[in-house]
Protein backbone atom coordinates (compact mmCIF):
# COMPACT_ATOMS: atom_id res chain seq x y z
CA UNK A 1 0.00 0.00 0.00
CA UNK A 2 1.00 3.07 -1.20
CA UNK A 3 -0.51 5.71 0.87
CA UNK A 4 0.66 5.13 4.34
CA UNK A 5 3.98 5.12 2.87
CA UNK A 6 3.29 8.35 1.98
CA UNK A 7 1.95 9.56 5.15
CA UNK A 8 5.12 8.44 6.51
CA UNK A 9 7.22 10.07 4.35
CA UNK A 10 5.56 13.76 5.89
CA UNK A 11 7.78 13.54 8.78
CA UNK A 12 11.11 13.05 6.27
CA UNK A 13 14.55 15.06 7.63
CA UNK A 14 14.40 15.93 3.97
CA UNK A 15 12.31 19.05 2.99
CA UNK A 16 11.98 17.11 -1.06
CA UNK A 17 10.60 13.54 0.03
CA UNK A 18 8.35 15.84 3.01
CA UNK A 19 6.99 18.25 -0.04
CA UNK A 20 6.72 15.76 -2.60
CA UNK A 21 4.91 13.07 -0.39
CA UNK A 22 2.56 16.00 0.42
CA UNK A 23 2.27 17.20 -3.29
CA UNK A 24 1.13 13.15 -3.59
CA UNK A 25 -1.54 13.06 -1.05
CA UNK A 26 -2.93 16.38 -2.27
CA UNK A 27 -3.61 15.14 -5.63
CA UNK A 28 -4.75 11.76 -4.73
CA UNK A 29 -7.52 13.51 -2.99
CA UNK A 30 -9.09 15.40 -6.41
CA UNK A 31 -8.93 11.76 -8.14
CA UNK A 32 -12.33 10.09 -7.41
CA UNK A 33 -11.02 6.64 -6.89
CA UNK A 34 -9.02 7.91 -3.55
CA UNK A 35 -11.44 10.42 -2.13
CA UNK A 36 -10.41 12.78 0.89
CA UNK A 37 -12.33 10.44 3.40
CA UNK A 38 -9.78 7.53 2.63
CA UNK A 39 -7.18 10.15 3.11
CA UNK A 40 -8.27 11.19 5.97
CA UNK A 41 -8.40 8.03 7.63
CA UNK A 42 -4.79 7.45 7.36
CA UNK A 43 -4.03 11.08 8.07
CA UNK A 44 -5.45 11.20 11.27
CA UNK A 45 -4.30 7.98 12.73
CA UNK A 46 -1.67 8.60 15.39
CA UNK A 47 2.11 8.21 14.10
CA UNK A 48 3.48 4.48 14.44
CA UNK A 49 6.10 5.62 16.87
CA UNK A 50 5.02 7.07 20.07
CA UNK A 51 7.85 9.28 20.51
CA UNK A 52 7.45 10.42 17.25
CA UNK A 53 8.90 13.90 16.39
CA UNK A 54 6.51 17.07 16.50
CA UNK A 55 7.07 17.51 12.50
CA UNK A 56 5.35 14.49 11.85
CA UNK A 57 2.28 15.40 13.17
CA UNK A 58 2.86 19.21 12.17
CA UNK A 59 3.04 18.10 8.69
CA UNK A 60 -0.08 16.00 8.41
CA UNK A 61 -1.85 19.05 9.95
CA UNK A 62 -0.73 21.38 7.27
CA UNK A 63 -1.68 18.81 4.86
CA UNK A 64 -5.44 18.23 6.03
CA UNK A 65 -5.31 21.93 6.35
CA UNK A 66 -4.65 21.94 2.48
CA UNK A 67 -7.48 19.37 2.03
CA UNK A 68 -9.68 21.55 3.65
CA UNK A 69 -8.93 24.45 2.46
CA UNK A 70 -7.79 23.95 -1.47
CA UNK A 71 -10.03 21.00 -2.17
CA UNK A 72 -12.96 21.59 0.48
CA UNK A 73 -12.46 18.01 1.50
CA UNK A 74 -14.95 17.76 4.19
CA UNK A 75 -18.16 16.09 4.60
CA UNK A 76 -20.83 17.14 3.99
CA UNK A 77 -19.02 19.57 1.13
CA UNK A 78 -18.00 16.04 -0.49
CA UNK A 79 -19.42 13.28 -0.32
CA UNK A 80 -16.26 11.54 0.06
CA UNK A 81 -14.71 14.17 2.27
CA UNK A 82 -13.23 13.39 5.89
CA UNK A 83 -15.78 13.40 8.26
CA UNK A 84 -15.47 17.05 10.59
CA UNK A 85 -16.28 15.13 13.50
CA UNK A 86 -13.21 12.34 13.15
CA UNK A 87 -10.96 15.34 11.99
CA UNK A 88 -11.51 18.18 15.07
CA UNK A 89 -11.60 14.98 17.52
CA UNK A 90 -8.19 13.89 16.83
CA UNK A 91 -6.91 17.60 15.94
CA UNK A 92 -8.46 18.46 19.78
CA UNK A 93 -6.16 15.58 20.67
CA UNK A 94 -3.32 16.50 19.40
CA UNK A 95 -3.86 19.69 20.49
CA UNK A 96 -3.14 18.77 24.23
CA UNK A 97 0.69 18.12 23.01
CA UNK A 98 3.26 20.05 24.61
CA UNK A 99 4.71 21.13 22.05
CA UNK A 100 4.39 24.53 20.66
CA UNK A 101 4.63 24.00 16.91
CA UNK A 102 1.88 21.36 16.88
CA UNK A 103 -0.90 23.15 18.87
CA UNK A 104 -0.36 26.09 16.26
CA UNK A 105 -0.97 23.98 13.24
CA UNK A 106 -4.33 22.24 15.55
CA UNK A 107 -5.11 25.84 16.13
CA UNK A 108 -4.88 26.89 12.24
CA UNK A 109 -6.71 23.54 10.90
CA UNK A 110 -9.38 24.36 13.46
CA UNK A 111 -9.51 27.81 12.19
CA UNK A 112 -9.74 26.42 8.11
CA UNK A 113 -12.88 24.54 9.35
CA UNK A 114 -14.54 26.84 11.14
CA UNK A 115 -13.89 29.35 7.99
CA UNK A 116 -15.24 27.18 5.63
CA UNK A 117 -17.97 25.71 7.91
CA UNK A 118 -19.08 28.29 10.37
CA UNK A 119 -19.21 27.85 14.03
CA UNK A 120 -21.67 24.73 14.46
CA UNK A 121 -18.98 21.83 13.94
CA UNK A 122 -16.46 24.09 15.91
CA UNK A 123 -17.86 24.69 19.00
CA UNK A 124 -18.61 21.59 20.81
CA UNK A 125 -14.93 20.44 20.65
CA UNK A 126 -14.02 24.47 21.80
CA UNK A 127 -16.08 24.16 24.81
CA UNK A 128 -14.19 21.33 26.72
CA UNK A 129 -11.29 23.98 26.69
CA UNK A 130 -9.66 26.28 29.62
CA UNK A 131 -10.68 29.48 28.60
CA UNK A 132 -6.89 30.40 27.67
CA UNK A 133 -6.61 27.81 25.23
CA UNK A 134 -10.40 28.79 23.62
CA UNK A 135 -9.02 32.18 23.20
CA UNK A 136 -6.14 30.79 21.01
CA UNK A 137 -8.76 29.51 18.31
CA UNK A 138 -10.84 32.72 18.97
CA UNK A 139 -7.94 34.82 17.77
CA UNK A 140 -7.61 32.81 15.26
CA UNK A 141 -11.18 32.75 13.59
CA UNK A 142 -10.79 36.80 13.77
CA UNK A 143 -7.54 36.93 12.02
CA UNK A 144 -8.97 34.34 9.09
CA UNK A 145 -12.42 36.86 9.10
CA UNK A 146 -10.19 40.11 8.80
CA UNK A 147 -8.14 38.16 6.10
CA UNK A 148 -11.90 37.48 4.24
CA UNK A 149 -13.18 40.39 4.98
CA UNK A 150 -10.89 42.07 3.43
CA UNK A 151 -10.60 39.48 0.44
CA UNK A 152 -14.70 40.03 0.33
CA UNK A 153 -13.73 43.98 0.24
CA UNK A 154 -11.50 43.94 -2.99
CA UNK A 155 -13.88 41.15 -4.63
CA UNK A 156 -16.64 43.40 -3.39
CA UNK A 157 -18.77 41.05 -1.40
CA UNK A 158 -20.25 41.01 2.32
CA UNK A 159 -17.78 39.40 4.81
CA UNK A 160 -18.94 36.43 6.94
CA UNK A 161 -19.17 37.52 10.61
CA UNK A 162 -18.05 35.15 13.54
CA UNK A 163 -21.26 34.23 15.21
CA UNK A 164 -22.14 31.18 17.71
CA UNK A 165 -19.15 31.22 19.70
CA UNK A 166 -18.90 33.47 22.59
CA UNK A 167 -15.69 33.60 24.78
CA UNK A 168 -15.80 32.33 28.08
CA UNK A 169 -14.67 33.92 31.19
CA UNK A 170 -10.92 34.56 31.00
CA UNK A 171 -10.10 33.41 34.89
CA UNK A 172 -9.10 29.75 35.35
Amino acid sequence: PVLPLLVDRLGDGHGRIRDAAATAIITLAKSPLVGGGFLGQQLLQNPKKKSAPSKVIVARLQVLQALTLQQQCLQPLRRDGIPVDALLQQTMEWFQSPHSDIRLACVSLVGAVFHLMGAAPVEPFLDRLRPAQKGMFLEEFERRAAESEKQERREGRAPPRIEGIEEGNEEE
